[in-house]
């Protein structure tokens, strides 16, 4: 089933580009942010989608959406992101421990847009290592990882 001219994988890795510029453009934008992770989540399914007419490549397709979100960092992060913000519980996967926006403002400035809010996660210290990165990332960073990830799988598979 299509969803509108979302069709393919390569469409849905232009949703992702979409929802990566809204974050660019507003930081604090947690509704853009939790679509980037359910995008980037979907795309596993999409990549290995379900043939109700061939259990045989279904039962191939499981083994390799399990195997991506098991053993690629960035598909697996995504997932527990995108499964964990569904449910409204940060703590049912291994790879994040909390989603939360940071506050910073200067008390002596009270003008619209002077407060920076971005959407950041902690990542578990093992994640963190698998990224080359630090425990705590703005979301638009990991939404950068994953939109070069998928780029790569879809352009150069």
């Amino acid at each position: 089933m299509n969803f509108g001219e979302l069709r393919s994988p390569r469409d849905l890795l232009r949703k992702l580009e979409h929802d990566l510029a809204r974050m660019s453009s507003a930081s604090s934008d947690q509704y853009a942010a939790f679509d980037s992770f359910v995008t980037a989540d979907c795309l596993v399914d999409w990549c290995w989608p379900e043939h109700p007419d061939d259990p045989a490549l279904n039962c191939e397709n499981r083994a390799s959406r399990s195997k991506v979100r098991k053993s690629e960092p960035l598909p697996r992060i995504a997932a527990h992101i995108a499964n964990d913000a569904k449910h409204f519980v940060v703590t049912r996967h291994n790879s994040i421990t909390r989603i939360d926006k940071a506050r910073v403002f200067n008390e002596d400035v009270f003008e619209e847009g002077v407060f920076y809010e971005p959407v950041l996660v902690q990542l578990t210290s093992e994640e963190a290592v698998e990224l080359d990165s630090v425990t705590i990332v703005e979301v638009e960073f990991l939404a950068s990882k994953l939109l070069d990830y998928w780029r790569s799988k879809l352009f150069n598979a």
